[in-house]
């Protein structure tokens, strides 16, 4: 491992694949993926061309893991991170929104679910709303 300096700030340790992979829990194929389309480029290699992550690329990781456990495509990704007009404030606001509306969505299901259990529980059956209401754009009358 080598050290990198920041600017004006003490010296600071390049994590390697591996090191990123084990702390924040995505595997080293997928850091090598991220690599070869562009997504997360680590700053630097070391002579024998092994991955050095700085602080930035982690950063940069951290943004890319929170997207993706959001749904979001790697090419939607790369988007949102290469947007020059955004910032990191602006990026927790679009990840927050995206949270929130994903809380909603789950809110009414759990509504839905529990007023499908209380039919159940009496006996009655779903009505074709509610059936669409609980099974969303994929149920069918069929």
């Amino acid at each position: 491992m080598t050290a990198m300096t920041k600017a004006n700030g003490p010296r600071l340790a390049a994590m390697t694949v591996g090191q990123v992979a084990e702390q924040y829990g995505v595997t080293v194929r997928t850091l090598h993926h991220y690599d070869e389309i562009g997504l997360l480029v680590p700053s630097e290699r070391t002579s024998a061309g092994y991955r050095l992550y700085s602080e930035q690329d982690i950063a940069r990781l951290q943004q890319v893991v929170v997207y993706r456990r959001l749904g979001f495509a790697l090419e939607e990704i790369a988007l949102l991170l290469d947007d020059a007009s955004a910032d990191l404030g602006e990026h927790l606001r679009r990840q927050r929104e995206a949270v929130m509306s994903r809380l909603d969505e789950m809110r009414e299901l759990v509504t839905a679910i529990d007023r499908a259990l209380e039919k159940e529980m009496s006996g009655t059956k779903l009505t074709k709303e509610e059936q669409k209401e609980l099974f969303g754009d994929g149920f069918s009358d069929d």
